[in-house]
């Protein structure tokens, strides 16, 4: 894996997911165009953002947390 290599969320996830923790590490959609900071800050992002969080809930009972780095801290603060 190269995308990544240096963030800290993205290299730890199988950590995470070791110690019992679902992890779900979002990218920015491959339909994505334009200025994608802006993307951020839309009802289409916020969707696609619920549908991830409502899988994981699916999943287990448990509370889902969103954590963002770099430009994804701009899409939780909105969420």
């Amino acid at each position: 894996m190269t995308w990544g290599k240096t963030n800290f969320l993205v290299r730890s996830r199988d950590k995470f997911a070791q110690n019992g923790l679902q992890v779900a590490v979002i990218d920015t959609p491959s339909d994505a165009s334009g200025f994608l900071p802006l993307r951020r800050s839309t009802q289409e992002h916020l969707e696609d953002v619920k549908a991830v969080a409502e899988f994981l809930r699916s999943q287990a009972d448990v509370p889902v947390w969103l954590i963002g780095t770099s430009m994804g801290t701009d899409s939780v603060a909105y969420l």
